[in-house]
C-alpha cells in the first residue's frame, strides 16, 4: 500500500466533513413531540425509509430532492455491498466516499439547508427524519473504514434521537439493506442533468471572475423540445443554487450577444454578460492567458525536441 502524507490528509479531511455534517444537522433539535422522538415512535426502524417525506404541494408526491437522495442512497448501498462481498475494497471506499461527499453534502444537504431552519413543524421533521434515516445508514456503511468515528456519532445521534439509532453500538447495529423500489434511475439521470447545469454556471463565474452574490440569467438551447421537459419542473433548484434572476427554455436558440457559453449533455448553455463585464477587459485577460498557455508550449515542444 502506498501511503503518502496526502493518503492522511485526505483521510483527514473526509473525517471532518463527516463530524461537521453531522453536527449541523444535530444542531437544531426537532420540538419532543416530532415523529423523531422516542415516546412517539418508540420502535422506528432506521432501515425502513421515514414516512414523513416533505410532500410537494403541487402533486402530493415526495420533494424532488428528496426521492433523488433516496434513490442514491439504495443505488449505493447494492453497489457497496456487493463490493465489499467480492473483496472489491478500493471500490467500495469509492462508493461511499462519493455518495457522502458529494450527493450527500455537496448537494442534498445545501439543497435542503433552508429546510433546517423552517418555522414550519412539519416541514422541519419531516426534513430531519429523513436526515436521520440517511445518516444512520451511511454511518453503518462507513463503520468498517473508520470505526471509531463513526461509534463516536453514532453515540451522539442516539442520545438526542434513540428511535433511530437504537442499538447501543453502531457495532451490533443491523447491516443497511437497498429497498429497490426507492431506485429510480430516471430521477438520478435528471438530478445529473441539473446538476452539470449548476456547476457549469459556477465554472463561467469563476472564470470571469463574476462574484457570487450577482445574479445572471440563463438561456438554455435545445435541440428538441422533448429534451427541455425533464429540466423545467426544476428551475427554482437551479436558479437558487446558481443564484440566477430568470431561466430561458427554447428550441434552437441563437446565442445571445456578449455571452458564455457551456454544453452540458446535448443542451446549449448561455449567460448573457452584457453589462455585467468589461469586454475589453475580459479580451485583455484572455490575451495574456494566450500568451502564457504558448509559453507552456514552446517550453514543453523544446523539452520532447531535445
Amino acid at each position: 500500500i502506498n501511503l503518502t502524507d496526502e493518503t492522511y490528509e485526505s483521510g483527514r479531511n473526509f473525517c471532518n466533513k463527516l463530524w461537521n455534517a453531522s453536527r449541523l444537522v444535530l444542531a437544531a433539535p426537532p420540538d419532543s413531540h416530532s415523529e423523531c422522538s422516542e415516546e412517539s415512535n418508540p420502535k422506528r426502524d432506521s432501515s425502513v425509509i421515514p414516512k414523513g417525506l416533505l410532500q410537494n404541494d403541487e402533486n402530493k408526491k415526495p420533494c424532488f430532492e428528496d426521492r433523488w437522495i433516496l434513490s442514491r442512497l439504495n443505488t449505493t448501498i447494492r453497489d457497496y455491498t456487493k463490493a465489499l462481498e467480492t473483496y472489491e475494497f478500493s471500490e467500495a471506499a469509492h462508493l461511499i466516499y462519493h455518495f457522502f461527499w458529494s450527493d450527500l453534502c455537496d448537494w442534498y444537504l445545501e439543497i435542503i439547508k433552508p429546510r433546517l431552519y423552517s418555522k414550519d413543524a412539519s416541514t422541519l421533521n419531516a426534513t430531519r427524519s429523513t436526515l436521520f434515516y440517511l445518516f444512520s445508514n451511511t454511518l453503518r456503511m462507513l463503520h468498517p473504514f473508520i470505526p471509531f468515528i463513526t461509534e463516536e456519532l453514532w453515540q451522539k445521534f442516539k442520545e438526542q434521537y434513540p428511535a433511530y439509532f437504537q442499538n447501543e453500538s453502531i457495532m451490533i447495529a443491523q447491516w443497511p439493506s437497498a429497498d429497490t423500489a426507492q431506485i429510480d434511475e430516471q430521477i438520478e439521470k435528471t438530478m445529473e442533468t441539473n446538476i452539470g447545469i449548476i456547476r457549469s454556471v459556477r465554472n463561467i463565474r469563476n472564470k470571469i471572475n463574476i462574484e457570487r452574490k450577482q445574479t445572471l440569467d440563463l438561456i438554455i438551447s435545445a435541440e428538441a423540445t422533448q429534451m427541455l421537459e425533464d429540466i423545467k419542473p426544476h428551475q427554482d433548484l437551479i436558479k437558487h443554487q446558481a443564484n440566477l434572476s430568470k431561466i430561458e427554455l427554447g428550441v434552437k436558440l441563437a446565442k445571445p450577444k456578449h455571452s458564455a457559453t457551456e454544453i452540458v449533455n446535448a443542451l446549449q448553455l448561455f449567460i448573457p454578460l452584457e453589462g455585467i463585464i468589461d469586454p475589453e477587459a475580459e479580451k485583455k485577460r484572455l490575451q495574456e492567458r494566450l500568451v502564457k498557455v504558448q509559453e507552456q508550449l514552446a517550453l514543453i515542444t523544446n523539452k520532447l525536441s531535445d
